[in-house]
Protein backbone atom coordinates (compact mmCIF):
# COMPACT_ATOMS: atom_id res chain seq x y z
CA UNK A 1 0.00 0.00 0.00
CA UNK A 2 2.95 2.48 0.68
CA UNK A 3 4.23 1.78 -2.67
CA UNK A 4 1.17 2.56 -4.37
CA UNK A 5 0.74 5.45 -2.48
CA UNK A 6 4.77 6.37 -3.45
CA UNK A 7 4.06 5.84 -6.87
CA UNK A 8 0.84 7.89 -7.19
CA UNK A 9 2.79 10.68 -5.12
CA UNK A 10 5.50 11.20 -7.75
CA UNK A 11 2.59 10.86 -10.68
CA UNK A 12 0.47 13.74 -9.61
CA UNK A 13 3.44 15.56 -8.06
CA UNK A 14 5.26 15.24 -11.52
CA UNK A 15 2.29 15.73 -13.37
CA UNK A 16 1.36 19.01 -11.46
CA UNK A 17 5.17 20.64 -11.68
CA UNK A 18 5.51 19.34 -15.55
CA UNK A 19 2.00 21.69 -16.10
CA UNK A 20 2.52 24.34 -14.08
CA UNK A 21 2.54 28.06 -15.63
CA UNK A 22 6.48 28.54 -15.04
CA UNK A 23 7.03 25.39 -17.16
CA UNK A 24 10.00 25.52 -19.17
CA UNK A 25 9.24 23.84 -22.98
CA UNK A 26 10.77 20.93 -22.49
CA UNK A 27 8.71 19.85 -19.93
CA UNK A 28 5.77 20.83 -21.21
CA UNK A 29 6.59 18.76 -24.06
CA UNK A 30 7.73 15.86 -21.72
CA UNK A 31 4.01 16.32 -19.74
CA UNK A 32 2.36 15.75 -22.93
CA UNK A 33 4.50 12.88 -23.78
CA UNK A 34 3.69 11.58 -20.06
CA UNK A 35 0.17 12.33 -20.86
CA UNK A 36 0.10 9.68 -23.92
CA UNK A 37 2.71 7.29 -22.14
CA UNK A 38 -0.16 6.57 -19.17
CA UNK A 39 -2.90 6.36 -22.06
CA UNK A 40 -0.65 3.23 -23.49
CA UNK A 41 1.16 5.47 -26.53
CA UNK A 42 4.71 5.32 -26.12
CA UNK A 43 7.59 5.63 -28.75
CA UNK A 44 8.56 2.77 -29.91
CA UNK A 45 12.65 0.91 -29.40
CA UNK A 46 14.89 3.42 -31.86
CA UNK A 47 11.56 5.78 -33.36
CA UNK A 48 12.41 9.31 -33.35
CA UNK A 49 10.36 11.60 -31.95
CA UNK A 50 9.09 12.72 -35.48
CA UNK A 51 7.84 9.10 -36.36
CA UNK A 52 6.06 8.99 -33.01
CA UNK A 53 3.99 12.22 -33.93
CA UNK A 54 3.36 10.97 -37.45
CA UNK A 55 2.16 7.57 -35.95
CA UNK A 56 -0.07 8.94 -33.44
CA UNK A 57 -1.73 11.51 -35.89
CA UNK A 58 -4.74 9.71 -35.95
CA UNK A 59 -5.41 10.48 -32.10
CA UNK A 60 -3.27 13.51 -31.60
CA UNK A 61 -2.84 15.40 -34.79
CA UNK A 62 -1.27 18.67 -33.23
CA UNK A 63 1.71 16.72 -31.80
CA UNK A 64 3.61 16.66 -35.33
CA UNK A 65 3.77 20.41 -35.15
CA UNK A 66 4.08 20.25 -31.31
CA UNK A 67 7.21 18.06 -32.07
CA UNK A 68 8.37 20.38 -35.06
CA UNK A 69 8.50 23.81 -32.66
CA UNK A 70 9.77 21.73 -29.75
CA UNK A 71 12.85 20.01 -31.92
CA UNK A 72 13.40 23.56 -33.64
CA UNK A 73 13.91 24.84 -30.16
CA UNK A 74 15.71 22.28 -28.49
CA UNK A 75 18.60 21.66 -31.44
CA UNK A 76 18.70 25.57 -31.37
CA UNK A 77 17.30 26.30 -34.81
CA UNK A 78 14.90 28.97 -33.29
CA UNK A 79 16.82 30.83 -30.61
CA UNK A 80 13.50 32.37 -28.50
CA UNK A 81 11.45 30.31 -26.78
CA UNK A 82 8.42 28.72 -28.59
CA UNK A 83 5.67 30.53 -30.10
CA UNK A 84 2.19 30.75 -29.15
CA UNK A 85 1.58 28.26 -31.76
CA UNK A 86 3.79 25.82 -29.77
CA UNK A 87 1.11 26.75 -26.52
CA UNK A 88 -2.31 26.75 -28.07
CA UNK A 89 -0.88 23.13 -29.81
CA UNK A 90 0.01 22.23 -26.01
CA UNK A 91 -3.59 23.19 -25.48
CA UNK A 92 -5.55 21.45 -28.80
CA UNK A 93 -3.25 18.64 -28.36
CA UNK A 94 -5.32 17.80 -24.55
CA UNK A 95 -8.65 18.76 -26.48
CA UNK A 96 -7.69 15.89 -29.18
CA UNK A 97 -6.97 13.10 -26.32
CA UNK A 98 -10.13 13.86 -24.89
CA UNK A 99 -12.27 14.38 -27.95
CA UNK A 100 -10.12 10.73 -29.98
CA UNK A 101 -10.19 8.71 -26.56
CA UNK A 102 -13.19 7.66 -25.21
CA UNK A 103 -13.73 8.14 -21.01
CA UNK A 104 -12.72 4.50 -19.60
CA UNK A 105 -9.72 5.01 -21.66
CA UNK A 106 -8.94 8.25 -20.67
CA UNK A 107 -9.80 6.76 -16.63
CA UNK A 108 -7.73 4.12 -16.95
CA UNK A 109 -4.60 6.15 -18.15
CA UNK A 110 -5.34 8.36 -14.80
CA UNK A 111 -5.04 5.27 -12.64
CA UNK A 112 -1.88 4.03 -13.99
CA UNK A 113 0.50 4.98 -11.58
CA UNK A 114 3.30 4.56 -13.13
CA UNK A 115 2.58 5.66 -17.10
CA UNK A 116 5.76 8.39 -16.72
CA UNK A 117 7.72 5.59 -15.95
CA UNK A 118 8.85 4.70 -19.35
CA UNK A 119 8.26 7.70 -21.26
CA UNK A 120 11.13 8.24 -23.83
Amino acid sequence: LLIMLALYSIRFGRRYYLSRPAATTRQQYRHLLDELSALGFRRREAETRTAFAHRMKAICPSLSSITQGYQAYAFGRQQNAPSSNFLSGMESAQKELQTHLPLYHRLIGSLNPVGWWRTR
